[in-house]
């Protein structure tokens, strides 16, 4: 199904249905020049086991052939929609427009470079289902670099089941200080309702993390411990690269830890939680600031040491190869 990005009536073209006909599940598709690896993930989308489910691919104005396999896959399965952008606003901009577009319960982000267990979906809606007050199911997930190298952690103690929202921030921002590998909220399937209490992702560096801050002030997570996602990671770029890629006009300034944590903690104040529950999460967002800071105060020290215990031994290897050369040795 094609969407030009038209309205009708306030809705896209392809969103003209009776509610009974919406679909459970809402995926976000946004991409740009991934004629390699789309076809990949649109199959293992098809394949799911679970087939109540809508795609919506938001192409951001790509100029590789992308545009012809989203037609061509929307052409096929009426459960795919095609919406391509008029200009390129930017990988952030995408991805909001990617859930604007989309409809039904739960809603998922998927990275054009994904793929996912055939159970992936089946196995999300019934965790949801069976849990009402959660705002989002995460599950193990593998990570392959461009070398096809696998990074996997698992993690079996507590997650963010609590029911008091600061301990849910507070696990999340321990999580992610531990690694990159444990937890990727936003790529997990998600309760539409609880999306809609967020301010969706800001245009700065970060804003994945933002997001998943805000989320865990929503309510409680569930996990399902089972890797039944895999994602590529791109190799590691320039931070003035990312954020021409984030936003074209390359209005975002530098990546800041500061600026996270200040754009988290504007969001803690933004919820309706008590005094109480919000001085509690401002403490666990310091205690993240300070514990980031000094991490990377170690790190630099542990080069710096480094680098002047490599300097001492080359100096002293010259230093002993003069002494034999003047020597004669």
């Amino acid at each position: 199904m094609v969407d030009s990005g038209m309205l009708h009536d306030g809705l896209p073209i392809g969103m003209m249905y009776s509610a009974d006909k919406l679909p459970r599940v809402g995926v976000g598709l946004p991409v740009r020049n991934g004629e390699a690896t789309l076809p990949r993930t649109l199959d293992s989308l098809l394949s799911q086991t679970f087939d109540a489910f809508e795609i919506v691919v938001v192409d951001n104005f790509s100029t590789d052939r992308t545009q012809e396999i989203g037609l061509d896959y929307a052409g096929k399965d009426s459960r795919i929609r095609y919406h391509r952008n008029e200009e390129n606003i930017g990988q952030i901009a995408n991805f909001n427009r990617a859930y604007e577009l989309s409809r039904g319960e739960y809603f998922r982000w998927a990275g054009c470079n994904d793929w996912w267990e055939p159970t992936y979906f089946q196995r999300c809606v019934e965790a949801l289902d069976r849990q009402p007050s959660a705002v989002l199911v995460t599950c193990y997930q593998a990570h392959y670099d461009d070398d096809g190298n696998r990074f996997y952690e698992e993690y079996t103690g507590s997650r963010l089941d609590s029911v008091k929202a600061h301990r849910r921030l507070a696990r999340l921002l321990w999580f992610l200080r531990r690694s990159r590998y444990l937890i990727d909220p936003i790529y997990s399937m998600m309760r539409r309702s609880a999306l809609e209490k967020t301010k969706l992702l800001p245009p700065m560096l970060g804003t994945d993390l933002v997001l998943a801050a805000e989320l865990s002030l929503v309510g409680p997570w569930c996990h399902i411990p089972e890797c039944l996602a895999h994602r590529r990671i791109t190799s590691e770029v320039r931070k003035p690269v990312l954020a021409r890629r984030f936003d074209p006009n390359a209005r975002l300034g530098a990546w800041s830890l500061e600026k996270i944590c200040w754009t988290m903690a504007a969001r803690v104040g933004s919820r309706p939680m008590g005094a109480g529950v919000k001085s509690a999460c401002y403490l666990s967002l310091l205690h993240h600031y300070i514990a980031k800071t000094l991490n990377f105060v170690y790190r630099r020290c542990r080069r710096f040491v480094s680098s002047l215990i490599r300097y001492q031994s080359i100096k002293k290897f010259f230093r002993q190869r003069s002494i034999r050369e003047v020597r004669g040795e």
